[in-house]
């Protein structure tokens, strides 16, 4: 069994309090619900921050949960189980440069849940997806603690949108 992966194990470009998603990744979870944004929002950081693999676990207690999205911990018990078995049977697809065949990825390959939280284990295209902030790929950032409480799935969305078109030297 693998030991989950927690912050600040290695020194990365972006802090852990950051949420840094390429444009394209942004898009393609859209559709997905308030909690299943949430647990993806709260898992990338440590995704980009450690040097975790496609093997590894990376655990979201429901006490982190709750705390993060200022939710009482029996909701947040709920909403993490029900985001974990939504979360697993997700995936994207895109062309590949190389041969222009449609290739479909899982966002995470496996899961579990328990009464402490949610284990998801990001596939290796995902973190690679999820470390690469180029001109190439373009990106957005903004504050954690700010999106994971917004309360509609819709403003998960909207909200980046409206980050990028702030200027340059705001924060947050």
């Amino acid at each position: 069994m693998n030991k989950p992966i927690h912050p600040n194990e290695f020194e990365a470009h972006y802090p852990a309090d950051w949420v840094v998603i390429q444009n394209k990744i942004r898009e393609c979870f859209k559709g997905m619900s308030l909690d299943e944004k949430r647990l993806f929002i709260l898992a990338t950081p440590y995704a980009r921050t450690t040097k975790v693999k496609g093997g590894d676990c990376i655990h979201i207690s429901a006490a982190e949960f709750a705390s993060a999205c200022n939710i009482d911990i029996t909701t947040a018990y709920t909403a993490l189980e029900r985001a974990t078995d939504r979360i697993f049977n997700r995936f994207f697809s895109y062309v590949s440069s190389s041969d222009d065949k449609r290739v479909k990825v899982r966002w995470i390959y496996k899961s579990a849940y328990g009464t402490g939280g949610a284990d998801i284990y990001f596939t290796d295209d995902v973190l690679l997806l999820l470390r690469t902030f180029d001109a190439v790929n373009p990106y957005t950032k903004y504050k954690k603690d700010i999106v994971v409480k917004l309360k509609k799935a819709d403003s998960l969305h909207t909200y980046p949108l409206a980050r990028r078109a702030r200027r340059p030297g705001d924060l947050a």
